[in-house]
């Protein structure tokens, strides 16, 4: 096949009629038309290569091209192919590992299903014991004291803020578990998003967007068609055969379980460049402690003689850590917003469980609020997503295009055209030519 090829040393280009390649600039302001392929074949693309002189062609000054060579791209061992693929295969084992912690937290919510008999302090009491296992041995292994003057001194009271408000988030999850339906306890106790921002508003300052508020409203509207309370919906809606004494403060205990989840999101942001094995250690301490006391001034500790609970409690904690651990290690791979879509899964998983294993078929009720919840928690961790984008990309101009008027998206994309000339280098036009 034969083509036309130009060498332009102003530019530091070859140009063909398919692509650009890139090549070191050289200071000599001429195009040499090379129309054999042979010479083209033949010719050290390094190297000077002297025009005919009998044949000079002005070319117009043009700035480098900022779409990617094909040729690099199709190169296997090039740095730039290496590199995204590495990053792509990041941001496919944090997606991994966010739908693996959502899993490993649904079988939590079995065993503990399945354990209702069981004192909920008694069973956070064992699921912190073998909870600080895990977080003690990394911290030796990697010889890190837990302990040091200089990490108290700096981030002591936030660890222990983040332990207590953990136990308060453990506590009021089981006790929404063992109250109520499993489906009904993991949409509400899934709500925890939606109040972060109203947490990080207060606390971190950060700020306050309208959607925020609407995902409030749609939240507890989720909330309140899953709970289904007789004094708003009546005794047909609710449910007129179950103790209602009890199941209300199920319904209480989901919500504080996810508000406390929010403020552990709060602390967790005031110290996300700290290693996750002291946080983990500390929280597992703090659990242990408080969870022993109240368990033996309740005298409820009971003899454990089956193996399946042993087995059971075991798994309880085991499965804590690695949940925990998977969205840490989740959370560093991928953006906060993309995580908190996939915990989505939770409450698929529930509704699976609930069905298949408890044999309960869940309210139509309890599906519209559930589906509410999630819509709400995806859309907002979208546009989360989104907003972090560049002012130039489509995606973003897309979406606001979707939700802001005519004027605002012009403006938009003026902005995003200035950064990126601004961000271009500039290219100075060598002097015309003539024969």
């Amino acid at each position: 096949m034969k083509q036309t090829l130009f060498k332009s040393k102003s530019l530091g280009q070859v140009e063909t009629g398919l692509t650009n390649l890139s090549f070191p600039a050289r200071q000599c302001p001429y195009v040499i038309p090379l129309f054999d392929h042979k010479e083209y074949l033949d010719t050290d693309i390094d190297k000077s290569v002297r025009p005919p002189t009998n044949c000079v062609i002005p070319i117009a000054p043009s700035g480098p091209s900022d779409a990617p060579s094909p040729v690099q791209d199709a190169a296997p061992d090039s740095p730039a192919s290496k590199g995204g693929f590495r990053k792509n295969l990041k941001s496919m084992f944090g997606i991994f590992l966010g739908l693996f912690s959502g899993l490993c937290n649904s079988f939590i919510s079995l065993l503990v299903k399945f354990n209702d008999t069981r004192s909920i302090f008694e069973v956070s009491t064992y699921r912190f014991a073998v909870m600080i296992i895990p977080p003690t041995l990394l911290l030796i292994y990697h010889k890190k004291n837990p302990f040091a003057w200089k990490l108290v001194r700096s981030v002591g009271w936030v660890l222990v803020l983040r332990g207590v408000l953990g136990c308060g988030a453990t506590f009021t999850r089981y006790y929404a578990l063992q109250k109520l339906p499993l489906a009904d306890a993991s949409v509400i106790m899934f709500s925890s998003p939606v109040f972060v921002a109203i947490f990080s508003r207060i606390f971190l300052k950060e700020p306050f967007r309208w959607s925020h508020a609407l995902a409030i409203v749609v939240t507890l509207t989720g909330c309140i068609l899953v709970s289904r309370p007789p004094a708003i919906f009546g005794t047909l809606v609710a449910e007129t055969s179950v103790d209602w004494n009890g199941r209300i403060w199920g319904y209480v205990a989901s919500i504080a379980s996810a508000m406390f989840t929010a403020s552990v999101y709060v602390t967790i942001r005031h110290m996300k460049n700290l290693d996750s094995n002291f946080v983990l250690f500390y929280m597992a301490v703090i659990g242990l402690i408080v969870s022993a006391i109240v368990t033996g001034a309740l005298n409820q500790f009971g003899p454990m003689n089956d193996p399946k609970e042993i087995g059971a409690f075991f798994g309880v904690g085991f499965l804590a850590w690695l949940s925990s651990e998977s969205m840490v290690r989740a959370l560093r791979l991928e953006t906060a917003s993309l995580i908190a879509l996939l915990r989505t899964g939770d409450i698929v998983w529930a509704f699976i469980w609930q069905i298949t294993i408890f044999k309960m078929m869940p309210h139509y009720f309890s599906i519209i609020g559930a589906v509410l919840v999630v819509l709400c928690v995806s859309l907002l961790s979208i546009k989360e997503s989104i907003s972090k984008l560049p002012a130039e990309s489509r995606a973003r101009l897309f979406v606001e295009r979707m939700m802001r008027p005519a004027n605002k998206l012009k403006e938009i994309s003026c902005k995003g055209k200035a950064r990126t000339k601004e961000q271009s280098p500039p290219v100075a036009p060598g002097p015309a030519l003539h024969q």
